[in-house]
């Protein structure tokens, strides 16, 4: 039996109704609008943006098959005149159609359906299924996805949290596949992940510690290039900078460029706000001839504090101790609780222990 497929009329009247929704009401009121009863931090950013934004649909993709919907828009600030200014950063998202109700799903849904339309290759493993954009075989493809198992087990281990559901992974040929998708950069939700390699250990750990909490971008992100660069044993990671310049390039951020404290960061919307500015400030203080790794420019001022609390005595606190103690502040979610519990866990404010960090890379 074939599927009527909605007109994009009806389906941008069902989008533009469930961020109405999104907007007014609190997200633990709205599990009804969400195909899988649960967030994800890009709906929680989306949910504050709409405070100072109106969402400007640009285009709808639609299939036959499984009524799911890849929804591409951008925002368009309240005070901006005209659509045009708002048109260089855009985002999507995926609406389904289920038993006659709309719903909000996310990337995972759209990939999936695309993967099952153009028979992209798998590999199931015996926890995570892998689906490649890409037909050729590589000769390192089941041994990366062999590995990416073996990590996935050693996070979970180093958390004490078994994820009980089978995991999604897709994998893009290159960048340029990655791009066309929608991605500007890998990828990971509570569901699936999205990258160019089978064993991505940044995205992997940000997607079990998302199984779990919802700490600040600032640690999520220090902590997953630590983990990737400094625990793993696995040499061939998906982030291209040595693992011996994360203190100098953080030292040079610190003390050159506009960066605010920790404290500030905590907030995922300053963090954000600071990359922004830290990108700026690289394209003017840096020569046009000069190559820059921007990944290693935002990651290594967050990675180099998470390896300086590792790395250094703590009053009251074992050396055997500090990963572990790490991951309880990780497994918090708001600003404050983290801030507690760092106090609590280390016996100094994290303020003082940002300024023994920035002592320590004076040193180096």
């Amino acid at each position: 039996m074939k599927t009527t497929v909605p007109d994009e009329s009806t389906i941008h009247s069902a989008f533009k109704n469930i961020l109405t929704k999104l907007k007014e009401k609190p997200l633990e009121s709205l599990t009804d609008i969400f195909f899988h009863q649960k967030t994800d931090q890009e709906t929680e950013t989306l949910k504050f943006l709409l405070k100072e934004n109106e969402v400007i649909i640009k285009k709808i993709t639609s299939d036959n098959f499984n009524q799911t919907f890849k929804i591409e828009y951008f925002l368009k600030n309240f005070k901006q005149k005209t659509e045009k200014e708002a048109h260089d950063i855009s985002f999507w998202t995926t609406l389904i159609l289920h038993q006659e109700k709309w719903f909000l799903g996310n990337k995972t849904d759209y990939l999936k359906v695309k993967a099952k339309q153009e028979n992209w290759r798998t590999i199931k493993g015996q926890r995570i299924n892998f689906y490649f954009d890409y037909g050729i075989k590589k000769r390192t493809d089941e041994i990366m996805c062999t590995i990416s198992e073996e990590e996935l087990s050693k996070i979970e281990t180093l958390f004490s949290h078994k994820i009980s559901q089978p995991v999604t992974y897709f994998i893009c040929d290159d960048l340029k596949s990655l791009n066309e998708l929608g991605f500007k950069k890998s990828f990971s939700s509570f569901d699936s992940l999205i990258s160019i390699h089978p064993c991505d250990l940044y995205e992997m750990t940000q997607f079990v510690i998302r199984q779990i909490s919802s700490p600040p971008q600032f640690l999520l992100d220090g902590f997953s290039v630590y983990y990737a660069k400094f625990i793993s044993k696995v040499s061939n990671d998906t982030l291209s900078f040595n693992a011996s310049h994360i203190d100098r390039m953080a030292k040079e951020i610190i003390f050159q460029a506009p960066y605010p404290s920790i404290k500030t960061l905590l907030k995922n919307k300053n963090y954000y706000e600071a990359i922004h500015i830290l990108y700026l400030y690289t394209l003017i203080f840096t020569s046009k001839n000069q190559k820059i790794n921007y990944t290693l420019i935002f990651l290594a001022a967050p990675t180099s504090f998470i390896k300086f609390l590792s790395e250094n005595d703590f009053p009251h606190l074992e050396p055997n101790k500090r990963i572990e103690s790490i991951i309880q502040i990780l497994k918090t979610n708001e600003p404050k609780e983290t801030s507690k519990k760092f106090k609590l866990i280390f016996k100094i404010s994290l303020r003082k222990a940002e300024k023994l960090w920035k002592k320590n890379l004076k040193q180096k």
